[in-house]
């Protein structure tokens, strides 16, 4: 190090004294190239689980095609996919099933679920919806008004914000919910791995009501509530969820 300092110095010297020596001169570069990566979260896979209900068996209404439901089958990577269920009455409902998966080249995450309930304004009190996640071996709960996850061998919605029960899951009314702000960051793919993959189950139902709350109830109840049914008969309606993706390390987004 020491030479080197002197080494400069008389250099230095040698260019002030107006001296005619020239510099041997070189040179080398450095060529590098950049390619950002790819993000891109994609619904590889969607399919109709089947009916919910407390009847036994759950299928028999299903058999006389008391109800229907259906969904596109995903046959290429796609960004939407639509679902339609028809005859829903009160204490049954459908699972449906989606497989999200990380196509990109980073990590991402669930923040936000959007949803669009204008065009099911009418029967917001009495369609209720869950939501779970499956990542490998690990299913959480999405709390659909604080947006936590829960595993769901720990815990669940609580009751106090359940609208109704069926099977012993609890259903949260559409006009209980606003967007879905994903407040952890359990929700995430990786990449070209085995966490990849995100298993998403909405299960859409309408509320038993035995007690005449939205309906005419039952009369094992007592005399009908008095409610009329046609506020809920014969009723059409269409609910849009949109799944908002982050890449992982970027502040969750907020749906707007």
């Amino acid at each position: 190090m020491k030479k080197r300092f002197i080494a400069c110095v008389i250099a230095c010297a040698l260019l002030l004294m107006g001296t005619g020596y020239a510099y041997w001169t070189d040179m080398f570069s450095i060529t590098g190239s950049v390619n950002t990566g790819k993000f891109e979260v994609k619904l590889t896979e969607s399919d109709l689980e089947g009916a919910i209900s407390d009847l036994y068996p759950v299928d028999l209404l299903d058999k006389y095609n008391h109800a229907e439901a259906n969904v596109d089958k995903v046959k290429t990577p796609s960004s939407a996919v639509t679902l339609q269920i028809k005859k829903l009455f009160p204490g049954y409902g459908y699972k449906f099933k989606f497989k999200a998966e990380n196509l990109g080249d980073v990590a991402a995450k669930l923040s936000a679920i959007r949803l669009d309930k204008t065009g099911i304004s009418d029967l917001q009190n009495v369609i209720g919806i869950r939501l779970t996640a499956t990542i490998k071996d690990r299913v959480y709960v999405i709390h659909p008004i604080l947006g936590v996850t829960y595993e769901t061998e720990v815990a669940d919605i609580p009751d106090g914000e359940v609208s109704f029960k069926i099977k012993n899951n609890g259903f949260v009314a559409l006009s209980k919910i606003e967007d879905i702000n994903i407040a952890s960051n359990t929700l995430f793919l990786d990449t070209d791995n085995s966490y990849s993959e995100m298993v998403i189950e909405l299960d859409i139902a309408m509320d038993p009501d035995a007690e005449g709350e939205y309906t005419s109830g039952t009369w094992l109840n007592g005399d009908v509530s008095g409610v009329s049914d046609d506020n809920t008969e014969n009723k059409n309606g269409t609910l849009k969820l949109e799944l908002l993706w982050d890449q992982y390390n970027a502040k969750a987004a907020v749906a707007e």
